[in-house]
């Protein structure tokens, strides 16, 4: 039930930022979808928030942005604490935040695989990918 109202709230602000509100910043929650495209006004800034758990040595990397003139950003994302540990259950998780700035009209393709930093041999536990088409 929590998961369902996370993501109803996470669309009403993705529907209220692409609506045209002064805010420049277009916030998008993957939940449990593996292929996504969302629309990006130029000059925009887009966050991707994904649930992870770093105590489990898992995190989001961005393994590809197929398009650096239209998308900018970089693989350094900020930890957000998410509700339970800030109550101090320890070992629970929270979200992965990473930021990308519209520069160019055009389309760009973010790839994240979730995955530990030290098994390079190793299949990524999860993977989205985010087509992006930036518009003026």
């Amino acid at each position: 039930m929590a998961n369902i109202r996370a993501l109803l709230i996470c669309v009403l602000i993705s529907t209220f930022a692409i609506s045209g509100c002064s805010n420049d910043k277009q916030i998008v929650k993957l939940h449990l979808v593996k292929n996504d495209e969302i629309t990006l006004s130029k000059g925009r800034t887009l966050e991707v928030s994904l649930d992870s758990n770093p105590t489990t040595g898992y995190t989001w990397i961005v393994s590809a942005i197929s398009n650096h003139h239209v998308l900018q950003g970089n693989n350094v994302s900020r930890y957000i604490a998410g509700e339970r540990a800030t109550k101090g259950l320890v070992g629970a998780g929270g979200s992965e935040i990473f930021s990308f700035k519209a520069i160019l009209e055009g389309t760009a393709k973010l790839i994240f695989r979730y995955a530990r930093s030290w098994e390079s041999e190793v299949k990524p536990v999860e993977e989205y990918v985010l087509q992006i088409t930036v518009v003026s």
